[in-house]
């Protein structure tokens, strides 16, 4: 099970597409470098070649090329229905959520579109549906998001229907959580939703001597609008699916998103795991993403903190910037996440050079993984395991 990956407005043709070239020159059969290949064709424009590579790819059972070509459809040739049907390939070869794209694209494909008659917010669920968010203000926005989703999740069918990134988001705007929580008979009170706060929304809202009460007027009008919303469309049909994937990206557009609440890839020798939270089905896996190796993931000599300028440092950089190695990020339903190689990893016996400590890839350990343990437990476990058979090595 893998997870949607970015798009390609962080691709640099310029710089990718020969890179990409040199690379299959070398090595000609390698699936992850033609789908490079073609992440960089699609940002130059060159659709037809990007087409074709994804296409094959996707025949040939290359999860990630299925879901880019349903993307190449849907945003650059319009083709909702190719579209729809990509993703559901991409789906069906264990792309986590691409079915989600699917929907949208067969909205679109259908001509729909959202309804804002009767809402508070009814142009901020519109750009929510439609993935407008050029001008809005994350701040009340979140705040409205927050208490929006909350109120949808007291119903069972309509948990666990966000990425747990957005979730840990919203949550952080534990201001609007305690008004919401304060003022909840008071919204239960309102028949009618409150006044339309959608210029606040983009002018900034909840600030100077009317702070308290934009607040109140936002909890009472997103508390109005999730009733209203789940009286149209509940919380699995089309148009609610895709709604929840708009909020969801909106939260992974924003540049200072948090990121879940993290074990940073299991506990290290001496620490302890609460037992309580891995056990029965709240530390079952919620999702599995696949990202590009970042700092975060190495740990990093005393010697790099002080001066990067060291050869040994600048191979480390050098490691990150090629783009070539993937690190697996298991999220569990304990708010946890544990991180492993994927797919590939740097020979171990290069890294660190004589005398460099620690090593840089403890963290991630020294295995390999194509998919997460189903429970946190697991998961633990094994990257325990695999940081003590790294240790032995050194």
């Amino acid at each position: 099970m893998l997870a949607v990956a970015p798009g390609v407005r962080d691709v640099d043709p310029t710089a990718a597409i020969p890179a990409c070239e040199a690379a299959l020159a070398r090595d000609p059969d390698n699936p992850r470098f033609w789908y490079q290949y073609a992440r960089a064709l699609t940002a130059a424009k060159r659709l037809d070649e990007a087409e074709q590579i994804l296409a094959a790819l996707a025949t040939a059972g290359y999860p990630m090329a299925a879901f880019s070509l349903g993307s190449l459809q849907e945003w650059e040739r319009g083709d909702f229905e190719a579209a729809a049907l990509s993703y559901d390939q991409a789906e069906s070869l264990g792309v986590y959520g691409a079915s989600r794209y699917a929907e949208r694209a067969r909205l679109k494909h259908e001509n729909y579109h959202f309804d804002a008659s009767g809402y508070a917010a009814g142009e901020l669920l519109t750009d929510m549906f439609d993935e407008t968010y050029e001008g809005l203000n994350p701040c009340p926005v979140g705040n409205y998001l927050q208490v929006f989703t909350t109120t949808l999740e007291e119903r069972e069918e309509c948990k666990r229907k966000l990425n747990p990134e957005t979730v840990i988001f919203l949550t952080a705007a534990q201001f609007a959580d305690a008004v919401g929580t304060m003022l909840g008979g008071l919204a239960d009170a309102h028949s009618e939703p409150a006044e339309s706060l959608d210029d606040a929304f983009r002018q900034g809202a909840g600030s100077g001597a009317g702070a308290m009460g934009s607040l109140i007027g936002l909890t009472v009008a997103a508390r109005a609008d999730a009733r209203i919303f789940y009286a149209r469309h509940g919380c699995v049909s089309p148009v609610a699916v895709v709604m929840f994937l708009g909020i969801d990206n909106f939260v992974a557009e924003l540049p200072a998103s948090p990121t879940p609440a993290s074990s940073d890839a299991g506990p290290e020798p001496g620490e302890t795991v609460n037992p309580a939270r891995n056990e029965g089905p709240a530390d079952r896996l919620y999702e599995e993403t696949v990202q590009d190796l970042a700092r975060e993931n190495l740990l990093w000599p005393n010697t790099c903190l002080i001066g990067g300028d060291v050869p040994e440092c600048q191979r480390l950089i050098t490691l990150l910037e090629s783009g070539e190695y993937k690190v697996l990020s298991c999220h569990y339903r304990t708010g946890n996440t544990v991180f492993f190689w994927h797919e590939l990893m740097p020979e171990r016996a290069d890294y660190p050079p004589p005398g460099m400590d620690p090593h840089p890839f403890r963290k991630l350990g020294s295995q390999l993984l194509m998919s997460c343990p189903d429970t946190e437990a697991q998961a633990q476990t094994l990257i325990r395991e695999s940081r003590r058979e790294f240790q032995s090595e050194e």
